[in-house]
């Protein structure tokens, strides 16, 4: 069914088309596809396009479609960039090469993973399981310091508790010992992740 995917565009001054160098119509995203850009058993060269109305989630999809998708290729993990020109009256206002596979770098203390977690692991220990769990190559800043590198496919490592999760995983949770916490307390959401939780809901609700 298309009904979903018209409300996206319904409004817009333009509508965006796909061709390919002989003007042939590949897709009318986010509508639907052509028939000749459709796939078959004898497919042998894959044009991964990603349409979206936010750029910034337009290129970590991208990414991590093509990460996933390259393990296939002839030569594995190889892929052949699209440089994207935006043009007005044939005039490039802007252009870009994707896939982006951008890297960036994140920082976890040491203490607070073991705290966080339950558990006594070495710096040099953490080093080893973050580079188990794709998240290397990882380095100490200092003796209290971890910092890891956050590949294209991992899009969801946005704060230090993300990292302890995954050196978490690493570690084994079976392998964390079960203790009796020293208080007794009732958790509650904090008040200004409540806050932000409605907030987010009413700017999605209002179509940003």
């Amino acid at each position: 069914s298309l009904k979903p995917y018209v409300p996206l565009i319904k409004d817009s001054p333009l509508y965006p088309v796909v061709l390919d160098a002989n003007d042939t119509v590949m897709s009318l995203p986010p509508i639907i596809n052509g028939d000749r850009s459709k796939i078959t058993l004898d497919t042998k060269h894959v044009f991964i396009e990603c349409t979206a109305t936010d750029l910034t989630k337009a290129n970590i999809v991208l990414d991590t479609m093509v990460t996933m998708f390259s393990q296939y290729c002839a030569s594995p993990y190889t892929v052949e960039p699209v440089d994207v020109i935006y043009k007005n009256a044939d005039v490039i206002t802007n252009s870009y090469t994707t896939p982006a596979l951008s890297t960036r770098k994140e920082t976890a203390k040491v203490d607070f993973v073991n705290s966080l977690i339950g558990i006594e692991l070495e710096p040099h220990q953490m080093l080893t399981l973050c580079n188990k769990i794709q998240l290397g190559p990882a380095s100490l800043l200092d003796a209290n310091t971890l910092q890891v590198t956050v590949p294209p496919t991992r899009s969801d490592i946005l704060h230090p508790v993300d990292i302890a999760e995954d050196i978490a995983i690493a570690y084994g949770y079976n392998n964390i010992v079960k203790r009796v916490p020293q208080t007794c307390t009732v958790g509650k959401e904090q008040p200004l992740n409540l806050l932000t939780d409605l907030l987010r809901d009413e700017i999605g609700r209002a179509g940003y």
